[in-house]
């Protein structure tokens, strides 16, 4: 294979003058950066962008393709064009916005951030606080050495609070013991709010099938978006898929190369079917008299001896971009489904601890009372 040096394929005597590039180019992906650097070297104008997809309207090639002109497009397209293949298989890809995922463990950890936290950290210092008054206008409190010691023995009684495991006051007042209860009521509703969204979290109904394959996509018959000339081009190539479909969980359909590299950068963000719905090559098409093909081969050559396209697939930093996404319906995040094995280790592991402890106080407190008992006898 001949080794192409810029040299030969850079002529600044033979291009001297402006030519005009019509046609689509993809956004952020290899084609985007060839044609624009093809463009760049040659000294040629580029106008006419009518998007930025390189997916032509292969029904419009007639009117695109002029005498100097590049439209970047997939595989077998009828007509009367001259061809420039390129070295390696692309394609169109469904891909669409992601859920973020967590582990059984970091939903125990934090289920739905940290409102829960804060509401149980509010609710226990307003007690707190009330409780302190209380004492201190009860005339219990003489010293400041036994304010902050009262302080900090209510904060451990909180932790029996929080287990609704009260602990028992001495010379509790009926005010401190209508605190007490109203506290543990508090706590008991952020303790069923907090289990019941872990259990929303354990929950995979509500977020639908995961689908990782184009069998799927058929079978379900969920939506597939894209640019009218990409939908064409699907329509033509491959059939069973729901093109025209209107439902919120639909997929969209971008190039591969482009779909893989945002689901590289965002992972979190993206999720790409890996079985890409058309494969192909990319082609660039000129119009039968123009003059660029022998220069746009040596440069399509000379870009994959430098490994051009390797780099420019991993070109554009997107960890850089926000990407808003709305998740109006997903309140928390998504458990992946292998990590729900654990609720059967974990909640009945749980439960039997709770219900140990139970009988261990219930035990506690009725030999507590025979004592009490032996004692007045």
């Amino acid at each position: 294979m001949h080794q192409y040096h810029l040299d030969e394929v850079i002529d600044s005597q033979l291009f001297p003058f402006h030519f005009i590039i019509y046609g689509r180019y993809s956004f952020l992906t290899r084609e985007a950066f060839f044609i624009s650097m093809f463009v760049e070297r040659l000294n040629i104008t580029m106008v006419d962008r009518e998007n930025y997809y390189n997916h032509a309207d292969p029904q419009k090639f007639g009117s695109i393709l002029k005498q100097n002109s590049i439209v970047a497009s997939y595989g077998h397209t009828p007509g009367d064009f001259r061809r420039v293949f390129t070295n390696e298989m692309e394609g169109i890809c469904a891909m669409t916005i992601a859920g973020n995922k967590t582990t059984f463990i970091e939903a125990f950890i934090d289920p739905f951030d940290r409102y829960i936290w804060i509401s149980w950290l509010v609710t226990s210092e307003m007690m707190l606080i009330v409780w302190m008054l209380i004492r201190w206008k009860r005339r219990r409190l003489s010293s400041i050495k036994n304010i902050v010691q009262e302080y900090v023995d209510l904060h451990f009684h909180q932790i029996s609070f929080f287990i609704l495991s009260p602990p028992n006051l001495r010379n509790a007042s009926k005010l401190e013991n209508m605190l007490t209860f109203c506290y543990l009521v508090a706590i008991f509703h952020i303790v069923t709010l907090y289990e019941s969204i872990v259990t929303s979290n354990l929950s995979t109904t509500r977020y639908g099938k995961v689908i990782n394959s184009i069998q799927q996509l058929i079978d379900l018959q969920v939506p597939i978006i894209g640019l009218e000339s990409t939908i064409e081009t699907l329509n033509a190539s491959r059939s069973g898929f729901n093109l025209n479909g209107q439902e919120t969980n639909r997929f969209v359909a971008q190039t591969c190369s482009y779909a893989r590299l945002g689901k590289q950068q965002l992972e979190n963000h993206f999720h790409v079917i890996r079985e890409p719905l058309l494969s192909h090559y990319v082609v660039y098409l000129l119009h039968k008299e123009s003059i660029l093909q022998e220069t746009l081969e040596k440069y399509v050559a000379l870009s994959y001896q430098a490994d051009l396209y390797r780099y420019w697939d991993h070109f554009i930093p997107l960890k850089s971009i926000g990407f808003k996404t709305a998740r109006a319906k997903l309140m928390a995040n998504v458990i992946e489904f292998d990590e729900l094995m654990w609720q059967f280790i974990i909640l009945p592991i749980g439960g039997m601890l709770g219900a140990l402890v139970f009988l261990v106080e219930l035990v506690w407190h009725k030999f507590a009372l025979r004592r009490q008992q032996l004692t007045r006898n």
